[in-house]
């Protein structure tokens, strides 16, 4: 069995994979660079994963797999041969990575797969092992923006892509991704546009629909060569809803902007749904799994639940371009070595753990902080929530993606509106319109939540109970609604055991759970930049592994 490694590089959210018969090692390169979205080549994160896998060396692995994007594969087969890599290259197509990534990670045999992402590999892109893949009437400048197949065994096979370019060159992930910008969230600011969208209202007096059908896919007219490019934010989406003007921060939004949000997550929703039926319809299957950017969109994929023929849906967690890297050596296990599938994530756990040892070197190194070892951390760090009190989460390896699954948390009381108030303000420094998440038990989940199904990765949106929405304030969303994270205590014990220590001490099986970062900043991934965390935030106490630490004063 093969030793195989995926890249993403030279593109926002880079990373590296290690995939070899003893386990998956995947890591971000921003978690150890510090710098968000960090796209520059995974120095840092291929030396981890090597080392956390025991391979030696790259030159022992079997086979190298990275994403066509951006034109980059020169500076990629630059750098790997810079570190003494002369064996087995292989290139893929982006949204090819993507259906990886979600395909072989899931727990099915037999599915449909759908990507939809605001960019992928332009048609000239070519790399090792792979040949240009112009389609009819396109242009070498157009880019892949979404993709349909049907996965068997340990086999894709490509049903459809979707390459765009003028004149219809925006399809639901662009146009989500351009609204971003639009609304003053950043050009990866989606998931601000999706807390955002709740505030709002569609409006019928913008444009509707705003996707129109070409030849069986949804896309709408474009006048610029590239959508991508931020002009078209201020000259072509005014357009689209009614002349209101672009703003250059949330500070800005009135309510016609809350509308664009609402009226964009409801139009994009709706084309994808009727994506996932067509692709359903043709792959003759009920199970779906989904990746790319939008495979974030919490409320889409609840009514892909709700909505379509789709009975069982995956979603990879990592679903953003920072999943790259597991796709790209899944890709290579199976699309290229024809290996059999080992390997079903059950956890996002792909990440650093650290024991007692690198937990008190980093103490050693700073100041006002005390530190004391115990064998009740759920039950200390329950009792800390329930008086109040906001405790950082540092346990195990760290989840591969944007989401804080219990691994790396911030926990507090979701039975105080004042709870949201004070992340805002001392800690998370985010936005008031954006929700936070709550974390629960899976067998008390439907006590809370009208979800559709278990929710392991906090990918899908429900309706908070109405008798609950008033005792649970600070995970209870505008429209009443919340992203749910399930927690089955096979796969996350200690997790469990303290949702179960706060029941017991607050009546309820529910905490609010969010990301361990402060705003602009990746989530932490060593005890050192936990501390750091603990020291400059207002940030109350935090539990690393078996350590219960707080500030002197």
């Amino acid at each position: 069995m093969s030793i195989v490694v995926g890249l993403h590089a030279f593109g926002h959210e880079a990373g590296a994979c290690v995939i070899t018969p003893d386990g998956v090692w995947a890591l971000s390169e921003e978690r150890l660079s510090r710098q968000k979205y960090d796209g520059e080549f995974p120095r840092r994160s291929l030396g981890w994963a090597l080392d956390a896998a025991g391979v030696g060396a790259l030159a022992d692995a079997d086979l190298v797999v990275f994403d066509l994007i951006e034109d980059g594969a020169p500076k990629v087969l630059a750098a790997l041969k810079d570190r003494g890599y002369r064996g087995a290259i292989h290139a893929c197509r982006h949204h090819d990575a993507h259906a990886a990534s979600a395909f072989f990670a899931s727990p099915f045999e037999d599915a449909a797969v759908l990507t939809v992402d605001a960019g992928g590999s332009r048609e000239r892109e070519t790399g090792p092992g792979l040949a240009p893949s112009p389609q009819r009437d396109s242009h070498p400048d157009f880019r892949e923006v979404q993709a349909r197949y049907r996965g068997h065994g340990h086999r894709l096979h490509t049903l459809r892509r979707t390459v765009v370019g003028p004149p219809y060159s925006v399809s639901p992930g662009v146009l989500y991704g351009l609204t971003a910008a639009y609304l003053g969230c950043g050009e990866l600011g989606a998931g601000k546009v999706m807390g955002l969208a709740a505030h709002g209202q569609p409006d019928r007096r913008f444009r509707t629909p705003l996707l129109e059908r070409f030849d069986g896919d949804h896309l709408t007219a474009c006048d610029f060569e590239d959508p991508l490019q931020s002009r078209s934010v201020k000259r072509f989406l005014p357009t689209l809803f009614d002349g209101v003007a672009p703003i250059a921060s949330t500070d800005q939004l009135t309510n016609r902007h809350r509308d664009v949000a609402a009226h964009v997550q409801q139009q994009t929703s709706d084309a994808v749904l009727f994506l996932v039926r067509h692709l359903v319809s043709t792959a003759r299957t009920p199970r779906l799994c989904f990746a790319g950017g939008f495979g974030l969109n919490v409320l889409t994929n609840s009514r892909i639940l709700l909505e379509t023929p789709v009975r069982e849906l995956f979603v990879q967690p990592a679903a953003t371009d920072c999943g790259i890297p597991l796709g790209c050596a899944l890709w290579g296990l199976h699309q290229v070595l024809g290996e059999p599938r080992r390997f079903h994530m059950e956890t996002a756990a792909l990440g650093g753990a650290y024991g007692a040892t690198d937990i008190e070197r980093a103490l050693a190194d700073v100041t006002g902080l005390v530190a004391k070892q115990r064998e009740d951390i759920p039950e200390a760090t329950a009792a800390a929530v329930a008086s109040g009190r906001i405790v950082g989460w540092f346990q195990g390896r760290s989840e591969f993606g944007p989401r804080a699954l219990g691994h790396r948390s911030l926990l507090a009381d979701p039975r105080h509106a004042e709870t949201k108030d004070r992340l805002n303000a001392e800690i998370k420094h985010r936005e008031a319109f954006r929700p936070y998440a709550p974390i629960t038990l899976v067998a008390t989940a439907d006590r809370y939540f009208a979800l559709p199904a278990p929710s392991p990765f906090m990918l899908l949106s429900a309706e908070v109970r109405p008798d609950w929405q008033e005792r649970l304030p600070a995970i209870t969303h505008v429209d009443g609604s919340a992203r749910v994270q399930t927690v089955d205590p096979a796969q996350e014990p200690r997790l469990a055991q303290t949702l179960t220590a706060f029941e017991a001490e607050a009546g309820v099986a529910v905490m609010l759970n969010t990301s361990f970062n402060r705003a602009g900043e990746p989530i932490v991934e060593r005890p050192a930049d936990a501390l750091d965390m603990l020291l400059h935030t207002g940030l109350d106490a935090l539990a690393m592994e078996d350590f219960w630490i707080e500030k002197t004063k």
